[in-house]
């Protein structure tokens, strides 16, 4: 049986100097109630709300992450342009442990 853990974050933008990208409150806030919709062979559906604050400007999509726990490197999975808030994640392993991220992307 495959065992599955969802992490719901967003990526903090750092320039070359070490300082945020973007000004505090620019970036949009985590997707909410990331969950596993939909389960089959080698594959599962992910779906989430999006976040309660948007940041600066609107969502434009979501970025899919997964890795094998054990792993230290996440996958980009697929980039979905927003309002959907869900996405089917494919090629997974029977017998391995997976770890999910979805992250927000604003414009």
């Amino acid at each position: 049986m495959r065992r599955l853990s969802i992490v719901a974050a967003i990526a903090v933008l750092v320039s070359m100097l070490g300082q945020p990208a973007q000004a505090v409150g620019a970036l949009p806030s985590v997707p909410r109630e990331v969950s596993i919709a939909a389960r089959a062979a080698n594959e599962l559906t992910l779906a989430w709300l999006a976040p309660a604050s948007e940041g600066l400007t609107p969502i434009e999509s979501y970025n899919v992450y997964f890795k094998p726990t054990l792993d230290p490197l996440w996958v980009l999975s697929q980039n979905v342009l927003s309002p959907t808030t869900s996405a089917v994640v494919t090629g997974l392993q029977s017998g391995v442990t997976y770890q999910f991220r979805v992250t927000a992307v604003n414009a």
